[in-house]
């Protein structure tokens, strides 16, 4: 297997997640598809692992990285877990926020990277990396930063 290089993660377009207004939610908008077509089978497995290792939703911390509009994240909030998104874009953010406000639902966003993480470490006890686009160049820094439980 050939390794990937730095420049062909360089070379990936992340301007959609900076587009003007709120495209994460609305159904006529290709982001969207991540609720309809990702949401149901991630989170359904997720559940399965958390009840498997016994994780208990009110006492866990989850960090999402690549949280984008908070699709995920909303998802897992509703679970009963305290959750937090990072992500790089601030419009992405403000959009995540203003519907977790109007969903009534408390989620800690802040803006990010998974390669520059803004917490301290064994912060959170799961984290997610879903959809991040350079999610295999972190996952080993998450593993040694956050020792996950």
């Amino acid at each position: 297997m050939q390794k990937v290089t730095g420049n062909i993660y360089n070379q990936i377009n992340n301007e959609i997640y900076n587009l003007e207004g709120d495209k994460w939610w609305r159904p006529d908008f290709s982001l969207n598809l991540i609720k309809t077509l990702y949401n149901p089978f991630r989170v359904g497995y997720a559940i399965e692992v958390f009840e498997s290792f016994k994780i208990i939703p009110g006492k866990t911390s989850v960090l999402e990285v690549g949280c984008g509009g908070g699709i995920l994240c909303e998802e897992i909030a509703k679970k009963g877990f305290i959750t937090t998104g990072i992500d790089p874009s601030e419009l992405s953010l403000n959009s995540a926020a203003s519907h977790a406000r109007e969903s009534n639902l408390v989620i800690n966003y802040e803006k990010g990277t998974g390669e520059n993480l803004p917490f301290e470490d064994n912060s959170f006890n799961v984290f997610f990396v879903v959809m991040y686009w350079n999610m295999f160049r972190i996952c080993q820094k998450l593993f040694l930063r956050f020792h996950v439980s």
